[in-house]
């Protein structure tokens, strides 16, 4: 790639439009004409300050704003650099595969980190999604999926700790979830009521998903079944908005209208 001309930056200090704006509008635009690849990094701070002729903290104001739009990130002691935002695909509502199965199938490299699995006591929200007695003894899982090296989705899943006593002997960096249980307790889940929704992310979330907290998450909630409308696991998961696409597919199914409404779609 050619060297950078970085000098070409400026803006119209004689427009009403606050110039922390103008300077994030600049560089936002000279990244896509330049079509900069992630990992390109940009001027330091007080270079960009001279070159917009605008102080720094105008600056650093008018990086936040590329960072919520997850154009960039900062690497303390390094820089602020371009991100390549490649979204990674999911098929939630009718494919009842896990989510690491989903990234399986997607051909993206990624990498699950296991930041949480203990037993403890189910409080009583997980407690009813699950079936369970209030205070119950569940297997608690928290995990962090990458792709690519970069933070995509954590999620937390609840399992009975009465029904899967030995769950956490069992490698999930390696395996899925979804695959120990069909495997090694002949559980398949046949079965998935999702919900989601859109979160602000709480100190931890922004953290482990390298994102500003005033950056949306969007939240999935599921509750999976086995034979029987049996409840094996509820599961909550907090996905980056900007990196990822949530696909549904839906079919008309003339059972579930009316004769009148029937009649009227076929004239």
């Amino acid at each position: 790639m050619a060297e950078l001309d970085w000098s070409q930056l400026s803006i119209d200090k004689g427009k009403p439009i606050p110039r922390y704006y103008q300077v994030s509008e600049a560089l936002e635009k000279f990244i896509e004409r330049n079509d900069l690849a992630s990992g390109v990094k940009l001027p330091s701070e007080e270079h960009l300050a001279e070159l917009f002729g605008v102080s720094r903290p105008t600056i650093n104001k008018a990086v936040q704003l590329l960072m919520e739009k997850s154009l960039v990130r900062k690497v303390r002691g390094k820089g602020t650099f371009v991100i390549q935002k490649k979204l990674v695909p999911f098929v939630f509502m009718q494919d009842l595969t896990s989510l690491g199965e989903s990234l399986k199938k997607s051909g993206l490299p990624f990498t699950t980190e296991v930041i949480e699995a203990k037993k403890i006591q189910a409080s009583s929200f997980i407690a009813h999604n699950l079936m369970l007695e209030p205070g119950s003894l569940v297997v608690y899982l928290k995990r962090l999926r990458r792709v690519e090296g970069e933070p995509i989705f954590v999620g937390e899943s609840y399992l009975s700790a009465k029904r899967f006593p030995d769950l956490l002997k069992h490698d999930f960096v390696s395996q899925t979830l979804y695959s120990i249980l069909e495997k090694k307790y002949r559980l398949p889940i046949v079965k998935a009521k999702r919900m989601l929704r859109v979160v602000k992310p709480s100190a931890e979330d922004a953290s482990l998903l390298e994102i500003p907290l005033s950056q949306p998450l969007i939240k999935l909630d599921g509750t999976a079944y086995s034979w029987e409308e049996s409840v094996v696991l509820y599961s909550e998961t907090k996905f980056r908005g900007d990196r990822v696409t949530l696909t549904s597919t839906v079919s008309y199914n003339p059972r579930t209208i009316g004769k009148s409404d029937e009649k009227h779609r076929l004239v």
